[in-house]
């Protein structure tokens, strides 16, 4: 199997070895699913941003002796996004790996 490091790094010239083995577009879905994944993962890390700044306000916001009901319920709206998200992230990693697991080692450069 394949490094996905070593694809993203050279993605030109892993293609070419793979079609001198006769494999046209074997990595052409690779680029669009990893960067749904980098994607998703940076949305993700926003909304944990999120939720960590919340959670710290809502702490302030109790120990004042205020309701803190809307924000713990955007938390808790957010904890669930981010759920969804991580699911997504899963679906993209296991699509990658089925992708990766088919393409063969890469031919000799002589």
């Amino acid at each position: 199997m394949l490094d996905i490091k070593k694809i993203r790094s050279d993605f030109a010239e892993v293609n070419e070895r793979l079609q001198t083995r006769g494999l046209q577009g074997a990595l052409d879905q690779i680029p669009q699913i990893d960067q749904a994944r980098k994607d998703l993962n940076l949305k993700v890390e926003e909304l944990k941003q999120f939720r960590n700044q919340a959670s710290k306000e809502i702490g302030k916001l109790k120990k004042a002796g205020e309701s803190a009901d809307e924000l713990q319920e955007k938390v808790r709206m957010v904890g669930d996004e981010i759920k969804a998200l991580d699911e997504q992230t899963k679906a993209l990693d296991e699509q990658l790996q089925d992708i990766l697991m088919t393409i063969p080692n890469l031919p000799d450069e002589s």
